[in-house]
């Protein structure tokens, strides 16, 4: 029996408690405790099995068990941590798994410069859950920060992104004399004539990218994901990565279609693309002990990626258009283009992939190689 019915408590702070950050990426200070503090009360009759029971309050289970006529024996006493799980969320609709609630946590905020608020739950051994969740808050103020593949480090919340592609398929390892390459263009931009070279990119989004840019051989099995329904715009590009090894779905099996992709993930899915290229064993400060760590450094090696002007790669951080475009140009041998003039109204001659996105949003005849630039 179990007369548990206290929720458990806790605290929450963001880096420290921190007024601003300037990336996605923060480490989340947690406690959490179940304000009972006592397992279970153990009760025997001779030749019986134990009997279990659970309370806030020792002197009512003793009581019972004498009224029963039960032996009663008291476990030491279990405050803390230990009976208590924790789970977070950005929107309070989708929950990271529950686990054991732990001092610290990294967590990704979601994308957009401004207050970002981190929403908490607890959860006891009895099943008792917090009410209301337990929130922290901080002002997310990315700023734009020159790199070779990226300079873009700020995010604007936004509607999701159009992506326009064409149906040609561009095989990396079939690629004509450059003076004869008709480049067509894989990405658009929106009605109002911008680009959104800042505006983070969603997996939805960049299945679609992939699907047309890059065509391999189907090696897994078809998988149908449990959140992407079959009226959804990007299913058969996300159906086709998936069946080719360059995507994958989550442990619960969904897509999350909708989800901003960060810096990590872009660069195990090209990583995909590269065959048997060696690692050249350099990395950055900040990616050492990642999961990523191996894919970052591959694409480190060849030229793909190269980080930001302080020397970090900023892995959990939110991939941008500008960044996307920029690593898949490199990978395909493509751009940039800056003879012709600017398409987009956000991304004049000065801006730092000017020439990167021209390349990948204009059909045009290739006028030299991109080693040549």
């Amino acid at each position: 029996m179990n007369f548990d019915k206290t929720t458990p408590i806790g605290t929450l702070s963001i880096n420290g408690g921190a007024a601003t950050t300037d990336s996605v990426s923060v480490t989340l200070t947690v406690t959490g405790e179940d304000p009972d503090g006592t397992g279970p009360l153990i009760l025997t009759k001779a030749k019986k099995q134990p009997l279990l029971l659970a309370s806030n309050n020792d002197s009512i289970l003793l009581k019972l068990a004498a009224s029963m006529k039960l032996a009663a024996q008291l476990p030491p006493s279990v405050p803390g941590t230990g009976n208590v799980q924790m789970s977070f969320s950005n929107d309070e609709v989708n929950w990271s798994e529950w686990e054991p609630v732990a001092a610290t946590k990294t967590w990704t905020l979601s994308a957009g410069n401004g207050t970002k608020t981190v929403y908490m739950k607890l959860r006891d051994a009895a099943g008792n859950e917090t009410a209301t969740a337990i929130t922290a808050s901080i002002e997310l103020k990315v700023t734009e920060s020159s790199s070779s593949e990226g300079g873009g480090g700020s995010y604007q919340p936004s509607e999701p992104s159009e992506v326009k592609v064409e149906k040609e398929v561009v095989k990396p390892e079939e690629v004509k004399p450059e003076e004869e390459k008709q480049h067509k263009a894989y990405i658009s931009g929106y009605p109002d004539g911008t680009f959104g070279p800042e505006r983070s990119i969603t997996r939805a989004e960049m299945a679609t990218v992939l699907s047309r840019v890059f065509e391999r051989a189907a090696n897994k099995a078809q998988f149908t994901y449990t959140d992407v329904a079959s009226t959804h715009w990007a299913r058969e590009a996300i159906e086709q990565v998936t069946r080719v090894g360059l995507m994958e779905g989550y442990e619960d099996g969904s897509f999350k279609a909708e989800k901003m992709i960060t810096r990590a993930e872009i660069a195990v899915i090209l990583s995909r693309l590269l065959s048997n290229t060696p690692s050249s064993g350099e990395s950055f400060p900040d990616v050492k002990g990642h999961w990523a760590q191996a894919a970052i450094e591959q694409l480190k090696a060849t030229g793909i990626i190269s980080g930001y002007a302080d020397g970090m790669f900023r892995p959990e951080q939110t991939l941008n258009r500008a960044e996307a475009v920029v690593m898949i140009n490199k990978l395909l041998d493509r751009g940039p283009l800056t003879t012709m003039a600017a398409r987009w109204s956000d991304v004049p001659n000065d801006h730092w992939a000017f020439g990167q996105i021209q390349e990948a949003s204009i059909d045009h005849v290739s006028e030299q190689k991109a080693s040549d630039k």
